[in-house]
């Protein structure tokens, strides 16, 4: 049996623990059972009292709260310098002309006037269909005209001679009217028997072939005009007003070493309400031989006098407010949306939502939340870059 006082060892939280009192009435019940049944009883009531021991102690009120994670990161300021040339985005190539050639009517393909990838001329027939009926209904057209003129003649003879009415003479009138609608809507059904190129230029691959019944509307190939190319891209919501039509513009080739001049022609009257961007048409004057519509190049704006304001490429951040900055205000993080302007290697110009020698975090891959307590590890200096390709020190905040 059991001495009092002994110690023992908790089945659920593994540590060693005094055991508790027996009252006499049990050990009095114990002394008059056998002794399996005495063991499989005080063994039961052991783990009942151990248990409800390691309860309160899980229950019991934890210490005082540790102090709050404090995140490091590096930070740089807000400087007005001048910005020098920039980069103001990607431009897909567009041809001034490019059009889908469709037929206007249904039949059956009779011929077939091009060559993939070939040069053709305005006017050149493209596709032509079975005409038979359509010429036909032209051919009773116009034998219906030739007859109610010469009929209209004879009646303006006869109210001459007063043996014919002006009311006979007036349905003559209508009858040769209507005979000439009927042949010019005879005339316009058969010339939508044929597709002719609107403008010289190249055409592409052929969607049909010959001896195929095409529907009103089949597509049979695109058409691209052989004029002068355009660029085409949407400036962002920082330089959608500081360009203006003969404006000139620098453009380079990322897959090549090639490059020129291009001119602006035209500007969208508003900006996009999706994307916050102005869509901008330029005419490339130097450089253009080969450029393939539908390539993209790089767009570089010249630089203009006088100090801007700009930060690290890397210190822009996008929020549920848009693209902003992080800041350190009072040890404490702050978002601030602001508007972007011009972008080179490096930075970025800022139009609005900060100061000259405002502090601006770089938040790396895990950017602080509005309001957590942060630590500048170390200020940046213009020019200076971070460790690890643009990090910052602290890694993200991770740090203690």
């Amino acid at each position: 049996m059991l001495g009092r006082g002994g110690l023992e060892v908790c089945r659920d939280c593994g540590k060693v623990g005094r055991n508790v009192e027996i009252p006499g009435g049990i050990l009095h019940l114990l002394a008059t059972m056998s002794i399996f049944s005495r063991a499989a009883l005080l063994s039961g009531l052991l783990g009942l009292f151990l248990l409800s021991a390691c309860k309160k102690k899980a229950e019991e009120p934890k210490g005082p709260p540790g102090k709050d994670r404090v995140a490091k990161f590096a930070a740089t300021l807000v400087v007005s310098a001048p910005f020098g040339d920039s980069t103001a985005g990607l431009a897909e190539v567009k041809a001034r002309d490019r059009i889908d050639l469709r037929t206007e009517a249904a039949g059956r393909i009779r011929e077939i006037g091009f060559r993939e990838g070939a040069q053709v001329r305005a006017g050149q027939v493209i596709v032509r269909l079975e005409d038979a009926e359509a010429r036909a209904s032209r051919d009773r057209a116009a034998a219906k005209l030739r007859l109610s003129v010469a009929t209209l003649k004879r009646v303006r003879e006869q109210v001459n001679a007063q043996s014919a009415s002006l009311q006979q003479l007036e349905t003559s009138l209508a009858d040769s009217a209507v005979c000439q609608a009927d042949l010019a809507l005879a005339e316009a059904s058969l010339a939508k028997m044929e597709v002719r190129a609107p403008f010289g230029g190249t055409v592409g691959m052929r969607e049909v072939s010959m001896g195929q019944w095409v529907p009103n509307g089949q597509l049979l190939t695109a058409l691209v005009g052989s004029g002068d190319v355009r660029l085409e891209w949407a400036l962002p919501e920082g330089l959608a007003f500081r360009l203006a039509p003969g404006q000139t513009l620098s453009w380079r080739d990322p897959g090549s070493a090639r490059g020129g001049r291009a001119q602006v022609e035209a500007l969208a009257p508003e900006l996009d309400e999706a994307t916050r961007t102005r869509r901008l048409l330029a005419a490339c004057k130097s450089g253009c031989q080969g450029l393939v519509p539908g390539a993209t190049v790089e767009v570089t704006l010249p630089a203009e006098p006088g100090p801007v304001l700009s930060i690290p490429s890397q210190a822009l951040s996008g929020g549920p407010k848009g693209t902003g900055v992080f800041l350190a205000r009072e040890g404490k993080a702050l978002f601030v949306p602001v508007v972007a302007g011009r972008r080179n290697a490096e930075r970025v110009e800022l139009v609005s939502g900060l100061q000259a020698g405002d502090t601006v975090l770089l938040p790396g891959a895990q950017p602080p939340k509005t309001g957590a307590p942060v630590e500048i590890a170390r200020l940046l200096t213009e020019g200076a870059r971070p460790k690890s390709g643009g990090a910052p020190d602290s890694l993200g905040g991770s740090k203690p």
